[in-house]
């Protein structure tokens, strides 16, 4: 039991919850070209 997730102690299902990351307002196009470019090398939208 020490080892089992707690949705799983709970008595939960197990469900992907989708997720995602907050890129905020920047201040030039280029700027925010770079950090969503990041944010798609690291995985973030891909299915």
């Amino acid at each position: 039991m020490l080892d089992d997730p707690m949705w799983k102690v709970v008595g939960g299902t197990h469900r992907p919850v989708e997720a995602g990351v907050s890129i905020g307002m920047q201040s030039y196009l280029d700027t925010l070209i770079k950090v969503v470019d990041g944010y798609l090398k690291e995985g973030y939208g891909t299915n």
